[in-house]
């Protein structure tokens, strides 16, 4: 399954190229003690979650680029 801002948590981190997005945008995700907890949810409902701590601008390039991730594999 294509990687996209609609994947569950777990499936990005799986990713490493979406992993290395995630990182970047959201630097202090990957450590948060709900983490655990937030593997199974969709990256697009984490990112407007206060603890998330996302600019709408941040969220808007996490979706642009984790969708551009899926599509690179449909060309």
């Amino acid at each position: 399954m294509p990687i996209s801002f609609d994947s569950k948590l777990k499936e990005i981190l799986a990713d490493p190229d979406a992993k290395a997005i995630l990182d970047e945008l959201i630097p202090h995700l990957s450590g948060h003690p709900s983490m655990k907890m937030a593997l199974g949810m969709k990256m697009s409902k984490i990112a407007r979650l206060p603890y998330s701590k996302l600019k709408p601008e941040k969220a808007k390039e996490l979706e642009e680029r984790l969708n551009a991730l899926g599509n690179k594999g449909a060309l």
